[in-house]
């Protein structure tokens, strides 16, 4: 059967096709992606054992066309199972098209009211009936990857895919979740997690046109995030560092610094999340032009560039020790990690010159913390600092 509509979106097709689907197992395969030739027969088979303990089955997805290679997400298919999702809460299934769906559980319509994410939304609602997941590794799902952009990657660009995504997905699952739970499973939280980061590692606020925009984005980021428990950030495979910092800062909005005599600690309410003295010094060169030992570097941390300077500290035959400031190199140094147009990360760029002769014993370099933020302040009360080790590597 072949149904023809002015177009309306992915939604309205979809919800059109389902109102004329007559099978009993429902898949949504994209028109310019296709299916391994046992495909249909084996999950078929798998319902005919397996489907009493679920209601949905997925199958693994493949890259082809421009890029060849397998999904991010296909570690869950070790065998063909049911998997239930309380005992592997990090179980993520990111695709409506390589699912197979009881088309009973589909007695709601995909909402018309989300750009995307329309069919993660009805599928987690559908998951949450039995908290299972099956898996059918004999199975492909083939998606065609073309040169440039795919259409799905398209709404990264559009405002409808931030704060109207975080409310009639995010929070929408989530409302839906706690009244139909009570709270918001560990499963659905891993999903929330792992989908946070297309809307977090947007690197500027582009899609905030006015100051009520942005106000409205983080608020809404801070509450979908604070139901995303610390273990799911903690323990996430798929968050970087700098991201689980990122979810940390907007679910407890409470960063900070505290000092110790010889160490100083970012931390967020008691849980350090990085350390001054653990990182080390990166020397990209290292030269003696006449008597003139050049370093050239960087430090990268966690810790803001403005609390930073790097010395040389040459120690002299008789044990007198001589300091040297390096200079900062703006052209290169700065934030490295931005989210959203917070600052993250930072890599400190630095130029040493040191006089070097034979009555010098050694040279090492020196971090120095400025904890007010003024690199000329050396008063004892304002700095910490110690010698760290280096990498040329």
């Amino acid at each position: 059967m072949l149904l023809s509509q002015k177009h309306k979106g992915v939604s309205h097709a979809r919800n059109l096709g389902l109102s004329y689907a007559t099978g009993e197992y429902i898949n949504f395969l994209d028109s310019d992606d296709y299916l391994s030739e046992n495909t249909l027969k084996d999950i078929s088979e798998f319902f005919d054992k397996c489907g009493d303990k679920t209601d949905v089955a997925a199958i693994p997805m493949f890259y082809f066309g421009n890029y060849e290679g397998k999904h991010e997400l296909n570690y869950k298919f070790k065998k063909t199972a049911v998997i239930d999702l309380d005992k592997e809460p990090n179980t993520l299934q990111f695709s409506i098209s390589s699912a197979f769906i009881k088309h009973e559980l589909l007695e709601d319509d995909f909402s018309t009211d989300l750009i995307c994410s329309e069919d993660i939304l009805l599928l987690y609602k559908i998951l949450l009936k039995k908290k299972t997941l099956g898996v059918v590794d004999s199975a492909s799902y083939y998606f065609r990857k073309r040169n440039g952009i795919n259409y799905s990657d398209t709404f990264q660009f559009k405002k409808e895919f931030y704060n109207e995504r975080l409310e009639k997905f995010h929070l929408n699952l989530i409302d839906y979740s706690k009244s139909d739970e009570g709270n918001v499973p560990l499963f659905v939280q891993y999903m929330l997690a792992y989908d946070l980061k297309t809307i977090i590692e947007q690197e500027h606020l582009f899609m905030c046109e006015t100051a009520e925009d942005e106000n409205q984005l983080f608020a809404n980021l801070k509450e979908v995030s604070s139901c995303i428990d610390d273990d799911v950030i903690l323990n996430n495979e798929f968050l970087s560092d700098s991201l689980k910092l990122f979810f940390y800062d907007l679910s407890r909005d409470n960063i900070h610094v505290e000092y110790e005599q010889n160490n100083v600690f970012l931390k967020i309410d008691d849980l350090i999340v990085d350390k001054l003295r653990s990182h080390k010094i990166w020397l990209n060169r290292v030269d003696l032009s006449g008597n003139i030992l050049n370093l050239l570097g960087s430090f990268s941390s966690y810790f803001d560039n403005k609390n930073i300077a790097i010395e040389g500290v040459k120690t002299l035959k008789n044990g007198e020790k001589v300091a040297f400031a390096s200079s900062y190199i703006d052209s290169l140094s700065g934030c490295d990690i931005t989210y959203l147009s917070k600052p993250i990360h930072y890599q400190h760029h630095f130029d040493l010159k040191v006089p070097f002769n034979s009555n010098d014993k050694n040279i090492m370099i020196k971090l120095i913390y400025h904890k007010n933020g003024d690199r000329t302040d050396f008063s004892d009360e304002n700095t910490i600092s110690f010698y760290l080790n280096n990498d040329t590597s």
